[in-house]
């Protein structure tokens, strides 16, 4: 099992593999992550380092909705992947 890579407030990570998420909170336990959840809203939700990659914190909904600069944020989502 591979380290948790450090990250910071603004970054991109990817959850689960593909879900891409803005790095909004980093705390010792987990990442607070907005992301754009099914092309229809953009929520934050927890996520923690298991398994070698980024997962939800928890398997229920567990999210909380954006609203302004971080909501436009995170439906413009990512840069291009280089």
């Amino acid at each position: 099992m591979s380290s948790q890579p450090e990250v910071k407030v603004g970054e991109w990570i990817y959850v689960s593999g593909s879900v891409p998420g803005l790095v909004m909170g980093v705390c010792p336990e987990f990442l607070a992550v907005g992301y754009y959840q099914n092309q229809a809203k953009a929520v934050k939700e927890d996520v923690v380092w298991r398994n070698d990659r980024w997962e939800f914190r928890t398997s229920g909904p567990d999210a909380s909705y954006l609203r302004g600069a971080a909501e436009a944020e995170v439906k413009r989502g990512p840069p291009p992947r280089s």
